[in-house]
């Protein structure tokens, strides 16, 4: 019966997921939330956006019923209604556009009222403004990392179980069930989103998505398990940052448009989304296994550190250099 419980709740999650997207897919397309196609786009012909809506209310509704059965439910129900405001602002968004500074002022009031919502005795010494900084940074590049065919979903997927996984062998069985639902709502969005996709998450799931895939992690790291918390998301991050840090090198405006990401160079390179997406979510795995390693503290969590920035590293200069096919 242990073990029934979780599977059931993934796949209800997953199933869910799945049946909401396709119902929203049409919806979608019959409304204009249409992404054509343009000089910094990944695809080359019109897909619906906004499909998020659908994995994030399965999570959103999903957490909420969590709370009074296996508990945390305070925090966790706050960070639901964070993320469900954050799909409505990226649902307008994603419908006419908005300025950058209304989409940072919400999210930062998201950021805000989760860590709020943290018992006082559990956040560490450098206080909570570097931990809603770090927290703010996943949401928006969660954001920016979607832009290929199933890359965000199969990384938010992945690092969501190895969530459960971790939280699991950290003693926070609580928080496990949490990082499930999530996984399993994304999962079952991801057959829509693979390449070619017929939906993409747009902001109202991409946004929502960093700020819960977010919460978990840092839940994790003051839970005790800090090393395994950095080294989990850490494809997405040293994406994000390097990309970042040489775009303001240049002068570039950060909000802006553009390809820049080593995601996106592979893409030029000839390479498919598929190819893509399959290798972020293989090195997402391989991140999983040395995060459980650094459990082990000492020496082994400072090579499973080591180890999981080599590998990365790796793979972005890969996705640099990689000829064509």
């Amino acid at each position: 019966m242990t073990a029934v419980l979780p599977i059931a709740l993934l796949a209800g999650c997953l199933g869910l997921s799945w049946l909401a997207t396709g119902r929203l897919i049409p919806w979608l397309g019959a409304r204009g939330m249409v992404d054509r196609p343009n000089a910094r786009s990944s695809h080359d012909r019109p897909v619906p956006r906004g499909g998020g809506l659908a994995p994030v209310a399965v999570t959103v509704l999903a957490w909420l019923a969590l709370g009074p059965i296996v508990g945390a439910a305070g925090a966790f129900a706050v960070v639901a209604l964070g993320a469900a405001a954050l799909a409505a602002l990226g649902w307008i968004d994603d419908r006419r556009g908005l300025a950058p500074a209304p989409r940072l002022v919400v999210q930062a009031a998201a950021v805000v009222t989760g860590l709020l919502a943290l018992p006082t005795e559990t956040v560490p010494w450098f206080g909570p403004v570097a931990l809603g900084l770090a927290w703010l940074w996943h949401v928006n590049l969660t954001n920016f990392m979607d832009g290929a065919d199933g890359l965000a979903a199969g990384h938010t997927a992945t690092v969501a179980l190895g969530a459960a996984f971790i939280a699991t062998m950290s003693g926070r069985p609580d928080l496990a069930w949490y990082a499930l639902a999530l996984g399993g709502a994304v999962l079952g969005f991801l057959p829509w989103n693979w390449s070619p996709a017929r939906v993409f998450l747009g902001d109202a799931g991409s946004v929502p998505f960093g700020l819960l895939a977010g919460w978990l992690l840092l839940d994790l790291a003051l839970s005790g398990a800090i090393v395994a918390a950095l080294i989990l998301p850490l494809a997405f991050v040293a994406d994000a940052t390097t990309t970042l840090a040489w775009r303001l090198a240049r002068g570039e405006r950060p909000w802006r448009a553009h390809r820049d990401h080593a995601y996106q160079a592979a893409s030029r390179n000839g390479r498919s989304h598929a190819w893509v997406a399959t290798r972020v979510i293989a090195l997402d795995a391989v991140l999983v296994g040395l995060a459980a390693l650094s459990l082990a503290g000492g020496v082994a969590a400072w090579v499973a550190l080591g180890v999981a920035l080599v590998s990365v590293a790796g793979t972005l200069w890969y996705f640099h250099r990689a000829p064509p096919p």
